[in-house]
């Protein structure tokens, strides 16, 4: 991912929202803390799959996850309950993505609360977002109902799919660090 363009103004931006406070630093590399398979999990099943023209890859840097999904589709699947805001009254996400087409790509969004029952809100419909070639935060849940504490169930997942899009970080808006 080092060949992107914009790879340098980004780095700058990522180091200076750790410092300045952009983000608090539980924000800071949330799709690495979810997605590394280096990470240990909470539960038997992973965090994250790909499917599709999609692969887990290294990120900005060697010891980090970015996603990249090749010129066909593909799709990343998040447990939601791997995303501690998802479980608060509403919730918001945002994915750090670019295209690798100069004349953009779009990403989209769907989630399911799986079998979660009436504890959990209903589905929600779907959501797309264009990309360019550099990199930008993508609203991809905007205030939406969580489970407020309702437990997760292992078939609710957030799913994020396109095709040449590079993932390299999300983030939760308006969430207390808190609760990471």
């Amino acid at each position: 991912m080092v060949d992107r363009k914009g790879f340098a103004p980004l780095c700058l931006a990522l180091a200076s929202c750790g410092l300045l406070g952009c983000g608090s630093e539980a924000q800071v590399l949330l799709l690495d803390r979810i997605c590394n398979p280096d990470v240990p999990l909470a539960t038997s099943q992973p965090n994250c799959t790909v499917a599709g023209d999609a692969d887990l890859t290294t990120g900005v840097t060697g010891d980090t996850t970015a996603v990249r999904f090749g010129p066909s589709t593909g799709e990343l699947y998040v447990r939601l309950g791997a995303i501690q805001a998802a479980s608060q009254a509403v919730w918001s996400l945002d994915v750090l993505a670019a295209s690798s087409r100069s004349e953009g790509s779009t990403l989209y969004r769907s989630l399911s609360w799986g079998t979660c029952g009436s504890d959990c809100p209903s589905d929600p419909d779907d959501v797309e977002a264009p990309l360019s070639d550099e990199f930008q935060w993508a609203a991809m849940v905007t205030d939406l109902a969580g489970s407020f504490s309702a437990p997760s169930t292992l078939d609710a997942f957030l799913v994020l799919r396109g095709a040449d899009i590079d993932i390299i970080d999300l983030r939760t808006p308006g969430f207390d660090s808190y609760y990471y």
